[in-house]
């Protein structure tokens, strides 16, 4: 549900809904308008957002024209107008966070928690988002990250130069004595929450009051490859 604000006075909203949509990635041309089961890729983003039954604002941060014609013709008239030195692979998503936070605050408007949608999760559903904003205010949490199980033990990795080396003495003792009571998992990208006014304390992401929430390997495919193009496509044929 989106709300259209009057700039006259302060308006406080609850959350804002942020997708993240620039041109030029590297690895897949034009990613996010990448044709995903008919559609661009960004549709299927789009789609569950616009379900959420929330007082919140649904936007758009891009440099791209093509992916704000596309985005207006799907229903959404809230974009941000990505500066150059936002738009490159070395962005981080966060500092484009602040800047909408920031670009919203000088037109008066203000917000409670950000939730952050990219559109290389093509598979997450409304019910994961529903699932997770409320868990996120449920447990009164300061920032909610989607994860998703290690298909392989993280005890099972080694770090290494140019030379692969097994030479490990603390992972020889527990390479094969893994704890079965702990479950190694990893953001997948699909769903970040965080109230606003943690997002100035200093590694944010890194506090008591931060859960992971867990999603089905199904649904946490994230879209950076080829591969992982071919594998979404082929879950969502599932």
């Amino acid at each position: 549900m989106q709300i259209y604000p009057k700039k006259s006075n302060i308006k406080y909203i609850d959350y804002l809904i942020l997708v993240p949509a620039r041109s030029g990635s590297k690895r897949i041309k034009n990613k996010n308008l990448v044709n995903f089961s008919g559609k661009p890729l960004i549709y299927w983003t789009i789609k569950e957002a616009k379900k959420i039954n929330k007082k919140s604002m649904l936007v758009i941060s891009s440099n791209s024209k093509k992916i704000i014609d596309f985005c207006k013709k799907n229903g959404i008239y809230n974009f941000i107008k990505r500066p150059a030195t936002l738009s490159t692979s070395e962005t981080s998503t966060w500092d484009v966070v602040r800047h909408s936070l920031d670009y919203y605050k000088k037109n008066n408007i203000l917000f409670k928690n950000i939730l952050l949608l990219q559109p290389t999760s093509p598979l997450r559903k409304i019910s994961h988002i529903s699932q997770a904003i409320n868990y996120f205010e449920r447990k009164k949490l300061k920032g909610l990250i989607s994860v998703s199980r290690l298909s392989k033990p993280l005890d099972w990795t080694f770090s290494s130069g140019k030379k692969i080396n097994f030479y490990d003495k603390k992972k020889y003792k527990i390479f094969f004595k893994k704890n079965k009571k702990l479950q190694d998992v990893i953001p997948n990208g699909a769903i970040y929450i965080f109230k606003v006014k943690t997002l100035k304390i200093k590694n944010f992401i890194y506090q008591k009051k931060v859960e992971g929430f867990l999603m089905d390997e199904k649904f946490s495919i994230d879209v950076d490859t080829e591969n992982e193009l071919k594998l979404a496509r082929y879950y969502s044929q599932l």
